[in-house]
């Protein structure tokens, strides 16, 4: 009996996950729970991803997302908690399934908390694992706790910043003032990003500059097209 209430669980979270009907899942598995009922841990691997707003898991090759799936911030620590009682070895994506919800739901301490679990545990992180994180934290002002997760992407786990993670880290650099620590990411994000496409880290290097830099002038028109000449100096790009 125990054994098809638990298929049936399973085939319900499915189900929900297939619709991304985050309520229909969660509230299913609290009842469950009440009977102490748990999916297997695929089951509650998928119902994780549900509540915390990573949409329908696949294979990948479906059209492209137009708006974002739901998310319970509420719903996805006590899921992932639960998960971690039942005493399973947690991968990388149940980390960052949850760090990723709570730093977008204004929760960046614990989701920071969560992170350093994650590490001390020898969990390897991926890129995707830090971008919201460090978003988070930049916006608050973070310094120090971004050049912690900054160095741990470059240093402990040799990873590529991508250029969001840039971008906060350039964003924090500027709010705080620090020259140093400013340029030096910027010379690091001029060796990984050849072709910058982001458009916010035009205003960020703009205001950086203009705030910072004594006689630099952004004019309406910073280079002729035609001649690639600079207005700021006069010199043209070859």
């Amino acid at each position: 009996s125990e054994q098809a209430d638990t298929f049936k669980l399973g085939i319900i979270i499915a189900e929900s996950c297939k619709h991304m009907d985050l309520r229909r899942a969660f509230e299913t598995y609290e009842q469950y729970k009440g009977k102490d009922i748990f999916p297997s841990f695929d089951d509650f691997s998928n119902l994780l991803s549900l509540v915390a707003g990573l949409g329908e898991q696949g294979s990948g090759v479906g059209p492209a997302r137009e708006t974002e799936p739901p998310q319970d911030a509420q719903a996805c620590t006590v899921v992932f908690r639960d998960l971690q009682g039942m005493g399973f070895d947690l991968t990388e994506n149940n980390y960052t399934a949850v760090i990723r919800c709570l730093s977008m739901n204004g929760r960046s301490e614990e989701a920071l908390k969560l992170y350093r679990e994650m590490r001390d545990r020898e969990v390897v992180p991926k890129l995707r694992t830090y971008t919201h994180l460090l978003l988070a934290l930049s916006d608050q002002g973070a310094k120090e706790e971004c050049f912690e997760l900054y160095r741990d992407i470059t240093e402990k786990y040799r990873l590529c910043p991508s250029e969001r993670d840039y971008v906060s880290m350039l964003s924090v650099c500027q709010r705080s003032g620090d020259r140093s620590q400013f340029y030096s990411v910027l010379a690091s994000y001029m060796e990984d990003v050849l072709v910058p496409e982001s458009g916010e880290v035009w205003s960020v290097l703009r205001e950086w500059f203009q705030s910072s830099e004594e006689g630099f002038v952004v004019t309406e028109s910073d280079m002729d097209t035609e001649t690639g000449v600079l207005a700021c100096h006069g010199h043209g790009l070859r």
